[in-house]
């Protein structure tokens, strides 16, 4: 039988939830959590901190490999974003349908969460809520934890999916540049902008034109907890990312970039698209203008 005509439509899902509301929600059947936390070791390829995760999770949370699960695998880049099949075989696989509510948080810095975030809105699913705070927040709120490998999820069918005009090609961020009604912005931090700390791949310093509004600032450093919205709106209007003005976001690789696009979301702000290949691409381009100083 179809549901009726006048039904309410689902509320969509908060953008932030607390620990608070995570611990009165665990065990809800539609809940998914995902521990997206990820380890970057010098001269090795990216991996989801698996031995981490079983020392200790939020109880019933998946273990995420953003880079296996949630990227092209068969990109030379790393984290760019999966092809539609990639997502959906992934979301299948950690038992995520079109009913289910996902947290997604991580051990370090937001931006691992924020970008699973920024995956699920590419593919057109807004059912997708951060923990503010993270593992550090749910441990100082004495949330409880579990150890040892992820419990077995039963498969699901992929929901619909539409994937959504949020990625900017370098193509698009060379048509910005010099582009009074396109704002383009770094989102590492100001020593990576200035050009002061060198890179792991290619040029020091910048896109050509753009502005600097480090991940880090936009987040509480004690807490590790997102700005209240009036502080983020006016971070993100003193670069430039504001009503009525488009804007690109990148980093070294579409990571921290992402927490850009997250905030503006929170802030009710236009949000700008994700340079997904950023400086891994760009820097390495001799051919792509880059400034310093």
């Amino acid at each position: 039988m179809s549901p009726p005509d006048d039904l309410p439509a689902p509320i969509p899902a908060p953008l932030l939830v607390s620990t608070d509301w995570l611990k009165r929600h665990l065990g809800s059947p539609d809940l998914r959590i995902l521990d997206s936390t990820t380890r970057l070791v010098a001269d090795e390829r990216p991996k989801g901190d698996l031995e981490g995760f079983e020392a200790g999770h939020v109880p019933g949370a998946q273990f995420l490999d953003l880079q296996r699960d949630l990227s092209d695998i068969d990109s030379v880049l790393l984290f760019m974003a999966p092809s539609e099949a990639e997502f959906a075989a992934a979301i299948t696989r950690l038992g995520i349908g079109g009913s289910s509510h996902v947290v997604v948080y991580s051990r370090g810095n937001p931006w691992w969460a924020t970008r699973v975030w920024w995956v699920f809105r590419l593919f057109g699913l807004d059912n997708v809520s951060v923990l503010d705070g993270g593992w550090k927040g749910w441990i100082e709120a004495r949330g409880p934890v579990e150890t040892g490998p992820a419990r077995p999820v039963a498969a699901v069918p992929a929901p619909p999916l539409a994937r959504r005009p949020l990625v900017a090609t370098r193509e698009a961020v060379l048509a910005a540049i010099g582009d009074r009604q396109q704002s383009i912005v770094n989102a590492l931090p100001r020593s990576s902008f200035s050009g002061a700390s060198a890179p792991s791949k290619g040029r020091a310093g910048r896109i050509a034109g753009s502005v600097n509004l480090p991940a880090g600032e936009l987040v509480d450093a004690e807490s590790g907890r997102f700005l209240p919205v009036a502080a983020l709106a006016e971070r993100l209007k003193s670069v430039g990312l504001d009503e009525g003005r488009a804007g690109i976001a990148y980093c070294g690789g579409g990571i921290a970039g992402s927490a850009i696009a997250f905030a503006a979301a929170l802030a009710d702000k236009p949000e700008p698209r994700l340079y997904d290949a950023s400086l891994q691409e760009w820097a390495t381009d001799d051919s792509l203008p880059m400034e310093a100083g």
